[in-house]
């Protein structure tokens, strides 16, 4: 049996297009955070559990450093990779 603790997503590099220093920094803590989240969501749950299903990252922070729709589409592709490592996991 699998945990959450078994689980390593590694979300590789993530660039902004013109962003300063400060703006990627805010970009890469308000990612680590939503990714907190999650993993505290699925503290205790067995891979291939239903509640993995309604995972929902939050990257709203972050919206105004990126074009209309990529901190949605972001969000999807994390949790499209937390999802598929967990199921891996099993």
């Amino acid at each position: 049996m699998n945990t959450a603790a078994d689980l390593v997503i590694d979300i590789g590099e993530i660039s902004v297009e013109s962003a300063s220093p400060e703006d990627a920094a805010r970009l890469r803590a308000v990612i680590e955070r939503a990714l907190a989240e999650a993993a505290r969501s699925l503290a205790g749950l067995t891979a291939g559990t239903g509640a993995l299903g309604d995972l929902r990252l939050d990257l709203g922070g972050v919206r105004d450093l990126l074009a209309p729709g990529a901190e949605a589409a972001l969000a999807r592709r994390l949790e499209i990779a937390i999802r598929a490592a967990w199921e891996a996991a099993r």
